[in-house]
């Protein structure tokens, strides 16, 4: 109890850089032992997988044109 205690009165970045995790960088953290049966893998799959959805949605296209019809660019 006295280590959660503890962990609660550390800063966001002092977690962080204890873990050398940038701050860009997006954190699951995997509480108890490695094991098969605990869905590590799957879950790594997931999120493999709902990165290529989210790419699927991106588009990609020259903006140059609407930057300059709205007055941004002359």
């Amino acid at each position: 109890m006295e280590l959660l205690k503890e962990a609660a009165q550390k800063s966001h970045e002092e977690g962080r850089s204890a873990l050398e995790v940038n701050s860009d960088e997006v954190m699951v953290p995997l509480l108890g032992k490695v094991c098969e049966g605990k869905g590590q893998k799957d879950l790594v799959n997931a999120l493999v997988y709902i990165a290529v959805l989210i790419l699927m949605r991106c588009s990609i296209f020259s903006y140059s044109h609407i930057l300059k019809n709205n007055g941004v660019i002359f």
